[in-house]
C-alpha cells in the first residue's frame, strides 16, 4: 500500500505539471519539433499519412460517457506505440520536452467539440517505456463539484476499479491500471494513467494476433479444412485435436501464450447449420468488453466495438473482412462466435466512363525484357491503365505477326463520351521485337480520325505530351522518295536513353507512325 500511495502522489503531481507545462524551465519552451504526424521518430518505417479525428470518448444520446476513456496505455510499446495510437486517432504532435531524463510528448487531438483537447505522455527513452499517460477532458464528463460524478463512479465500479481511500487525491485501481483524477480549472479535469505494477509481470489479456482463420467477404460455409489447416500451421499457436466431416478443433499448444485456447471451425456446405469459428477463452469475460486491454486486443486482430446484442452478448465487427463476432459469457471466461456480415460486402462501383486521352504513356523501362504471356509487364499495365485492355499476341505469319507481342488497347470508342468519339487519338500501342523475343520498340497505332487530321510531329498535342514525359524535341527531317513522302520528327529522353520518332507519311496511302526506340533512324 505504501508503494501505491507513493505512486499516487507522484502521479497527481505529474498530471498537473505536465498538462499545464508548468514544469518547464522558463528558458526551455516546449519544442514543437518537426511535423511527425506521419513519421516514426523511433527509427522504424514511416506510419501512414494523417488520419481524420477519431474520438476516444464513447457517449450516449445524452452526452454522458458510457466507458472509461483511455489514451495509449501500451507501457512496453513506448514512444512507438504512442505515435501509432495518436496517428490512428488523427492527433498531431504539439510539442516535446526533455526533462530529468524523461521525454514528454503533447498531442493536440483536433476535437471539434473541445471535449478532449490534449493528451500527454511521459516516456523513459533509455528503457523505451511509456511511464505515464494523461488526458485533458471536459469537467462535465467526469466531475461534479470537486469530486468525480456518479456516472464516472459507476463506470469505474463496473470495470472492477476500487477507490484508494488513503490516497491524497482521487485515485482508483483495478490491479492493472492506476487512475488519478485532478481538477485543472473550472472547465477541465485531467486523468492520469499508470500501470499498477510492473507491466511485464502483470497477468492480463495478451496483445497477440491469435484470432481464428477468417476470409474476406466469403460465406463461412465455403471455407475449407485445407485452408484452415494451412492458417493454423502457419500461426503455430494451436494444434489440431479432432476432425470430423463438418468440424475441426484446434487447442493451444501452450495456453499461457494465447488468449483463445480452444477453436472449433464448423463447416456445413449446404447451409443446414451455422458455419464459422467458435472459440473459448479464460483470460477475459463479456463484462470486460469496455476495458481498454480487451478493446485493444480486438482492434489488433481487426475488430472494433459495434454494440450490444439483445441482453446476452456484445458485438464487434471487422468491416474490411465483412465479419462480425459475438462475445458472451461462459464461466469461467467467455465464448466468441463468428458470423458472416453480408451487409458489409463491398459493392463494386459502376465503372465510370474513362477520361479522354489522345495518347497514353507506355512503360519505358522495359526495353530488353522478354515478351511472354507471363510477363510482369501485363500486370503492370493493368495496374497503370485499368481502363485499357492488355493482351498477349502470339506470332502469326499469316496475319503478318512475325514475333510475339504485348498489345495495350485504349478504351473502345463506345466507352467514350459521344463528344470525344471522333477526336484524333491512339487506339493502341504494342511492345514488339525486331529480332526475337525481347522488346526493341514500342509502336503506336493511330485512329483513322488521327490519320485524316494529318497531325504533324511538332503539333502541340504531341509536343506537350512528350515534354510532360521528359522528352526534348530534336528536330524534323523530310523524306522524299518516288513512292513515299514523309516528315520524320524526333524526340529524345536523355534520362532513359530513349527516342520517340513520329512519321507523317503521304503517298499511295496516307498514314501516321509513332515509335519509341533506343536505335534512332536519323541523328540530329
Amino acid at each position: 500500500m505504501k508503494n501505491l500511495l507513493r505512486l499516487i502522489v507522484a502521479l497527481t503531481a505529474i498530471v498537473c505539471v505536465t498538462l499545464a507545462m508548468s514544469s518547464c524551465d522558463p528558458k526551455q519552451e516546449p519544442n514543437p519539433g518537426p511535423d511527425t504526424t506521419s513519421v516514426d521518430t523511433t527509427g522504424t518505417k514511416p506510419n501512414p499519412g494523417p488520419q481524420p479525428f477519431q474520438s476516444i470518448l464513447e457517449l450516449d444520446d445524452n452526452g454522458e460517457l458510457t466507458a472509461i476513456p483511455f489514451p495509449c496505455v501500451d507501457w512496453l510499446g513506448g514512444e512507438k506505440a504512442v505515435q501509432a495510437f495518436e496517428q490512428s486517432k488523427g492527433a498531431t504532435l504539439d510539442g516535446t520536452i526533455d526533462k530529468n531524463g524523461k521525454k514528454i510528448l503533447r498531442y493536440k487531438t483536433g476535437d471539434p467539440k473541445g471535449q478532449q483537447p490534449t493528451r500527454m505522455y511521459i516516456i523513459d527513452p533509455k528503457k523505451s517505456l511509456l511511464e505515464t499517460s494523461s488526458i485533458l477532458i471536459a469537467a462535465k464528463l467526469v466531475a461534479e463539484g470537486n469530486d468525480i460524478n456518479d456516472n464516472m463512479e459507476i463506470l469505474l465500479s463496473d470495470a472492477g476499479y476500487q477507490k484508494v481511500h488513503d490516497a491524497k487525491g482521487i485515485a482508483y485501481s483495478n490491479g492493472t491500471y492506476l487512475l488519478v483524477f485532478s481538477e485543472v480549472n473550472a472547465n477541465s479535469w485531467a486523468i492520469a494513467y499508470q500501470s499498477a505494477g510492473d507491466p511485464s509481470q502483470l497477468a492480463g489479456i495478451l496483445q497477440i494476433k491469435d484470432f481464428p482463420y477468417l476470409k474476406k467477404e466469403t460465406k463461412m460455409n465455403a471455407y475449407t479444412f485445407e485452408e484452415i489447416e494451412a492458417y493454423e500451421k502457419n500461426l503455430g499457436l494451436r494444434k489440431q485435436t479432432k476432425k470430423t466431416a463438418n468440424y475441426v478443433i484446434y487447442q493451444a499448444i501452450d495456453p499461457s501464450k494465447v488468449n483463445l485456447t480452444y477453436v472449433r471451425y464448423d463447416i456445413y456446405p449446404n447451409g443446414d447449420k451455422p458455419s464459422g469459428p467458435i472459440v473459448r477463452t479464460e483470460r477475459f469475460s463479456m463484462s470486460m468488453y469496455r476495458q481498454p486491454e480487451l478493446r485493444s486486443y480486438f482492434e489488433l486482430n481487426g475488430f472494433t466495438y459495434e454494440g450490444a446484442f439483445q441482453n446476452y452478448a456484445q458485438k464487434f465487427v471487422n468491416k474490411d473482412l465483412a465479419v462480425r463476432l459475438r462475445l458472451s459469457d461462459q464461466k469461467p471466461g467467455a465464448i466468441i462466435s463468428f458470423e458472416d456480415a453480408p451487409d458489409l460486402y463491398h459493392k463494386d462501383p459502376k465503372p465510370e466512363k474513362p477520361t479522354f486521352q489522345a495518347l497514353y504513356r507506355p512503360l519505358l523501362d522495359v526495353f530488353g525484357q522478354k515478351i511472354s504471356k507471363d510477363s510482369p509487364i501485363i500486370a503492370r499495365e493493368k495496374e497503370t491503365h485499368p481502363d485499357c485492355e492488355v493482351k498477349f499476341r502470339t506470332a502469326d505469319s499469316i496475319k503478318g505477326y512475325k514475333y510475339d507481342a504485348i498489345v495495350v488497347d485504349m478504351p473502345f470508342v463506345t466507352k467514350l463520351d459521344p463528344a470525344d468519339r471522333n477526336k484524333p487519338r491512339a487506339v493502341s500501342y504494342v511492345y514488339e521485337s525486331l529480332s526475337g523475343s525481347t522488346i526493341e520498340k514500342i509502336s503506336y497505332v493511330f485512329s483513322q480520325d488521327w490519320v485524316k487530321a494529318k497531325i504533324a510531329g511538332d503539333n502541340v498535342l504531341i509536343k506537350d505530351f512528350m515534354t510532360k514525359n521528359g522528352f526534348t524535341y530534336k528536330g524534323k527531317e523530310k523524306i522524299d522518295e518516288p513512292f513515299m513522302k514523309a516528315d520524320l520528327y524526333q524526340y529524345y529522353n536523355a534520362e532513359l536513353g530513349i527516342y520517340f520518332e513520329y512519321s507523317l507519311v503521304s503517298g499511295i496511302q496516307d498514314t501516321s507512325m509513332g515509335v519509341f526506340t533506343k536505335t534512332p533512324t536519323v541523328t540530329f
